[in-house]
């Protein structure tokens, strides 16, 4: 259990692994043993496979007991036994000879929860040993809140409820952190998820602690760490300016924003860049402002007493713009 809400627990299954192989097809697994370590360590309490990714991934066995094996088809019978929790979609359990005494959740589009279909769902909660019903294929938010909607599922069924968000309307992420406050003990996450289709795993995470104040349990300073391993296992590079893990979050240049940084840095940043693991980083450039340029030699401990801020500004200015980037710190002390 990796976060606590209202004094309630809440789950996170995440799907990294399944979205990251759907077209990965060189695998390192010391990368992979090191990415679900950190995964585990931010927060996530279970990691959902598939045959294709066990296909490419060994079972590592200190992730066993984290693993949902997602049932496709006839030939994951096989294998099925092998895991603690199975997770199937609604209309699979009639073709799917499931055995009773495996542990499943029943996953279902939520234009499947309809008042003809309860009876075949009464059957298979009857029938099978179902841990919770995830919702899926939700793509936007309920403006007039989950609540009621959520504590009807609860009451007909007597299970656990997750939400599984997709990202079609950008609402991914806003939909899981909804669900959650609203009373679904579990969400589905990917890491950099708005990539794949759904809720970011990162986004989430810093949003319930941030906005929602949830008792986040992981240690989110790993983050930064998770990103590049992220990165050697994928082979893609994350956008530099994307929320939580791009590397260009935490720079800034302008005199007002810097003067701003200094007063307060909440004017700027929703949360301290170390608690993702960042440093803040403040740049020299064409707009650059007084300001910019006392923070920058109090931070190079540089007497400036006797120095002309404005010319000196006026010159780094100059610099930039000839250079067509920022003017470094050694550039700035050659110009003292």
């Amino acid at each position: 259990m990796s976060l606590k809400l209202n004094g309630c627990k809440k789950l996170i299954l995440d799907r990294s692994l399944m979205e990251i192989f759907k077209n990965q097809v060189r695998i390192d697994n010391t990368l992979i043993i090191n990415f679900l370590k950190i995964m585990k360590d931010i927060g996530v309490d279970y990691f959902q496979i598939d045959r294709t990714t066990l296909d490419k991934v060994k079972i590592y066995p200190g992730f066993f007991n984290n693993y949902i094996y997602e049932v496709k088809d006839k030939k994951d019978l096989s294998v099925m036994d092998k895991f603690k929790i199975i997770s199937m979609d609604f209309e699979k359990f009639w073709s799917i000879p499931v055995p009773k005494y495996i542990k499943a959740i029943l996953q279902l589009k939520i234009e499947d929860l309809l008042e003809e279909n309860m009876s075949k769902i009464k059957w298979v909660l009857m029938n099978h040993k179902i841990e919770a019903i995830m919702i899926t294929n939700i793509s936007k938010c309920n403006y007039d809140s989950w609540s009621n909607y959520i504590l009807k599922l609860k009451e007909a069924f007597n299970v656990k409820i997750g939400f599984c968000a997709n990202n079609k309307l950008y609402m991914g992420t806003a939909v899981s952190i909804e669900g959650l406050m609203d009373g679904a003990d579990i969400i589905t996450t990917v890491f950099n998820g708005t990539e794949y289709g759904f809720a970011a795993l990162e986004e989430t995470l810093m949003a319930l602690k941030t906005i929602c104040h949830c008792e986040v349990k992981g240690n989110l300073e790993l983050l930064s760490q998770l990103s590049s391993f992220y990165k050697k296992i994928t082979y893609k590079e994350i956008c530099c300016i994307k929320s939580v893990l791009g590397e260009d979050i935490f720079k800034y240049e302008s005199g007002i924003h810097v003067d701003g940084i200094e007063k307060d840095p909440h004017t700027y940043e929703p949360f301290d860049p170390k608690e993702v693991g960042k440093k803040r980083e403040m740049l020299l450039g064409k707009h650059s402002g007084s300001k910019s340029i006392i923070v920058k030699l109090k931070e190079l401990k540089i007497n400036y007493n006797n120095v002309n801020i404005n010319e000196l500004l006026e010159r780094v200015r100059d610099k930039s713009i000839l250079l067509g980037r920022n003017v470094l710190d050694e550039e700035l002390l050659n110009m003292l």
